[in-house]
Parts: C-alpha cells; sequence; structure tokens
C-alpha cells in the first residue's frame, strides 16, 4: 500500500488542477480519451478563475503545486500567462502544465517564463517524426520540437532558475524502441541545473489504448487489494465550470461533487463521494468501487514510484 502523505481528520490537496480549457486541442492523440468526451467544449473565464483562486488562498500553505490542466490544450487560452501571472501574484507555488507545444510560440513561451511558469511539460512521443506524428495526430513534429528547444533557449537567456521543463515521452507500442536514443538525444538539450528532466510514463487504459501495449510493462503483478489510489487523497480537480471532478479520468463529471464557484472546494474534497472512496480503498475495498475498480492509473502510478528518476511532475 503507498503510504499516505494526508493522514488527518481533514485533508488538503498536495496538489490543486484547475481546468483551463475542456473539450479543445490541437492533436487527436492514440492514447486520448477525446472520442468519449462530452462535456461542451469551454474555456474558463478570467472571473471565475480568480473566484476559485480565492476560495484556495486560506489552504494554499497546504498546496504544493497548482496546475493550470484538465481535458484540452492550455494554450489555447489565451490568457493563460495572465492566469499563470494572477497565482503567481497570489503566492501560489509549484505553477505548471502539460502541452503538446504546438501552440508554443516565442511571445508565449516568455511570456510563461516571465510570468513564473514553475514546470512545463512538454509532451513529444517519439525521436522520430513519423512516430510522433503517428501518436500525436494533426500534430508537425519538426514545430513541435523548435518550438520546445526555443523554450529552454528562452529560458536560459532569462535565467529563470525558477523555470524547469520536462519532456515527457508516453511510452506504448508505437514508440517502445525509441525510448534509449530519445533520452540520450533530449538529456543533451535540458539543463539539469534548472531542474530540467528526460522522463517517461506507461500508457494507461484511460484512453481505452492499454490491449495495444505491451504486457510485460503494463501489466506488473499488483494485488489490486493491496494498494490505494494516491490521486484521491492527495489531488483536487476544478473544471471550467468550476465543477469539483473526483479524479484524472473523470473527464465527463462522474458525480455531482460541488462547485468551487459557489463553496468551499477543499471542504467538498472532504466529503461525500470522495471520503467514501478514500475509506473503501483504505479497506482494501477498491475493486467495488465503479470508476476504480478497472482503471489502470493507480497501477502506472505504482510504477512510477518503482522508478522514482522516472517519474513525472
Amino acid at each position: 500500500m503507498i503510504k499516505l502523505k494526508n493522514e488527518k481528520n481533514f485533508l488538503i490537496p498536495e496538489q490543486v488542477l484547475i481546468e483551463p480549457v475542456n473539450g479543445m486541442c490541437t492533436s487527436r492523440c492514440i492514447m486520448c480519451s477525446y472520442p468519449t468526451w462530452t462535456r461542451k467544449p469551454n474555456i474558463l473565464k478570467m472571473d471565475d478563475y480568480t473566484k476559485i483562486l480565492a476560495s484556495l488562498k486560506p489552504y494554499q500553505e497546504g498546496i504544493k503545486m497548482l496546475t493550470l490542466f484538465g481535458v484540452g490544450e492550455p494554450l489555447l487560452d489565451k490568457e493563460i500567462v495572465e492566469k499563470v501571472a494572477l497565482a503567481k501574484k497570489e503566492g501560489f507555488k509549484g505553477l505548471g502544465f502539460a502541452s503538446n507545444c504546438t501552440e508554443l510560440t516565442e511571445d508565449v513561451s516568455r511570456g510563461l517564463i516571465k510570468s513564473g511558469l514553475n514546470t512545463l511539460i512538454a509532451s513529444i512521443d517519439g525521436i522520430k517524426k513519423e512516430t510522433h506524428e503517428k501518436i500525436r495526430v494533426e500534430t508537425n513534429f519538426d514545430t513541435v520540437v523548435k518550438n520546445v528547444e526555443n523554450y529552454i533557449k528562452i529560458r536560459n537567456e532569462l535565467k529563470a532558475t525558477n523555470s524547469r521543463i520536462l519532456v515527457r515521452f508516453v511510452r506504448q507500442e508505437a514508440n517502445r524502441a525509441e525510448w534509449p536514443e530519445y533520452h540520450k538525444h533530449w538529456s543533451k538539450i535540458i539543463d539539469k541545473k534548472y531542474g530540467d528532466r528526460v522522463i517517461k510514463v506507461d500508457v494507461h487504459n484511460w484512453g481505452n489504448n492499454v490491449n495495444s501495449y505491451s504486457s510485460k510493462d503494463v501489466n506488473k503483478e499488483i494485488n489490486i487489494h493491496d494498494f490505494i489510489c494516491p490521486e484521491i487523497f492527495n489531488k483536487l480537480l476544478i473544471r471550467t465550470k468550476g465543477e469539483i471532478s473526483l479524479c484524472d479520468a473523470d473527464d465527463n463529471i462522474f458525480f455531482d461533487l460541488g462547485n468551487a464557484l459557489t463553496e468551499d472546494p477543499i471542504k467538498a474534497w472532504n466529503k461525500g463521494k470522495f471520503a467514501e472512496y478514500r475509506k473503501a480503498m483504505k479497506e482494501g475495498r477498491i475493486s467495488e468501487l465503479e470508476h476504480c475498480k478497472d482503471c489502470s492509473i493507480p497501477r502506472s502510478l505504482i510504477l512510477k514510484l518503482d522508478q522514482e528518476e522516472e517519474c513525472c511532475y
């Protein structure tokens, strides 16, 4: 069982995700759940974002990471730089997000770095153009690589020591053979003195793609009764209209768990289905939970913990 970091009556999430963009992306990744999205495409309004930050403010000392990410490409939010800047002004720590980097222009890169973005996870899924574009359909490999390299160059020029980049490889059947060369290549481009890393994560069934991936990497022998999912103990997700969702796999919002625009989101995160699911997991009953029993995300997290150097932000 994974040791919990929040063993107390009232939990404060170590990570809060605020979704800036829902249902909009510049890619159609083969491992993504986009074919099943049901929520209407939306971009989080600045006024609503400000309200959400205010609701989190009393708990910010316990929040180690604030992530502007959800079901969509965050750089499609034209106010993303302003949102980063506001969160940093309000004193939130560990600000970051993942991006496919198709929209990571020079102006956007400079704006994000100057605004205080702490972590950018750059999603590049191959060392070869054909591999990346086979996985991240509708993206241009050359553009993405150029954008990421330019981000690193700008960061270095600005000497932004509080800004790191994680070049991330989602390992799956289509690219698994390229990881060694990929790691070697990008390790020469990043700068470890800024905290940069080249990381890999294994594909999971969030996008119903596990069957296309090698069983020896995904299906490690782990007894489902022997662990819990740390996501539900350590992470709070708030969607573009303020909806509170259960976990990363909850793209379409399984339950009515409250709304951060009308109530205290941390209090909502401590009751109802959250409390019910945590209790069941602690009692070894994860296999009884409708939305958890067949999910491979907990297994993926455990595999990452087994190889700490490969864990991502």
